[in-house]
């Protein structure tokens, strides 16, 4: 297994984008899910990259700037990576004040974020488990306590992204 550290995790995008990386699942331990919309007219900005250099410049290169011409950034890299084709299904290791054991607070915590409507959260569901299940913004998302973790079925090829909030 190889690690790579940054200085701002968003910059994972470009990395997964030139090794090809392509309908995987992503465990991601987080105090934030970056999960946000991105516009269409951004998205298709990353569809027309034809170089790793090209994905990179249009990262947003630290999040008190200005968007200007970025089309991701940290609050919503995810959501370019899966519309990219390049995560399916998102494994939030959400810590603990998310309560995930507790399905509506959990919810009400996707609520805030930009891009959701009420309506999107209604498939959601807590399992037997006690993780939560549903899909958000075309991605399938498991909402999960890291003591959950063993009991989900990972793939081998799955990615890890630790930011540090999170710990």
């Amino acid at each position: 297994m190889k690690a790579f550290l940054f200085e701002e995790h968003s910059s994972v995008l470009a990395l997964w984008w030139e090794r090809r990386v392509q309908a995987r699942t992503l465990v991601c331990l987080d105090a934030h899910l970056d999960l946000q919309h991105v516009g269409a007219e951004r998205i298709a900005r990353l569809e027309e990259c034809h170089s790793v250099e090209q994905v990179r410049a249009l990262g947003k290169p630290h999040f008190l700037l200005p968007d200007g011409g970025s089309s991701y950034s940290l609050e919503n890299f995810l959501y370019a990576a899966a519309q990219l084709g390049l995560i399916e299904r998102l494994i939030w290791v959400a810590p603990p004040h998310a309560r995930t054991a507790h399905a509506p607070d959990a919810i009400r915590h996707l609520q805030q974020m930009d891009g959701v409507r009420p309506e999107d959260l209604y498939g959601f569901k807590r399992t037997d488990g006690g993780w939560i299940e549903g899909r958000l913004l075309g991605l399938d998302l498991v909402i999960c306590d890291y003591r959950d973790l063993g009991h989900l079925a990972l793939p081998g090829d799955s990615l890890i992204d630790i930011d540090m909030d999170y710990l």
